[in-house]
């Protein structure tokens, strides 16, 4: 168990951008969906260590997961078709498999949802496996449909 801290902060790290230039020069729906994923990785990067606590503090991870849940609700609208190209970091398999980009995005905000229960519940075990799932369900969708960084 003791491992599984490590690897969940390898995987969130592996799933987030570094500042990109091409956040600069974005806009529109573009920008929108960078900033999206922006402030998603921030909460992330934030509820990582509480994680570690013995007990989480619920009244400071549960604002952070409810954003990453709400904002990871938000993912399939934020890839509309022409909105590829340009300074876009998204495949284009995002708009030529939009069935499994979809599908990818409902499995982490499903992850992302268990997160918010597992906090609400003041289970930490279960919040720590929850952040793990989520961090891991993001590296999945960015393998699968962002540019290699």
């Amino acid at each position: 168990m003791e491992s599984l801290p490590a690897i969940a902060l390898g995987l969130m790290l592996a799933a987030t951008p570094f500042a990109s230039h091409a956040h600069d020069h974005a806009t529109g729906v573009v920008k929108e969906r960078m900033d999206t994923m922006k402030a998603m990785s921030d909460a992330m990067k934030a509820l990582r260590p509480l994680m570690d606590q013995p007990q989480i503090d619920a009244a400071k991870a549960l604002p952070l997961a409810e954003k990453v849940r709400d904002l990871s609700g938000k993912t399939v609208s934020l890839f509309p078709a022409g909105s590829d190209g340009g300074t876009s970091e998204a495949l284009p398999d995002v708009w030529r498999k939009p069935d499994d980009f979809a599908d990818a995005a409902r499995n982490s905000t499903t992850q992302a949802v268990a997160m918010v229960e597992a906090i609400k519940a003041g289970d930490s075990a279960a919040s720590l496996k929850a952040f793990a799932r989520t961090a891991k369900s993001c590296k999945d969708c960015h393998g699968d449909f962002k540019k290699a960084d």
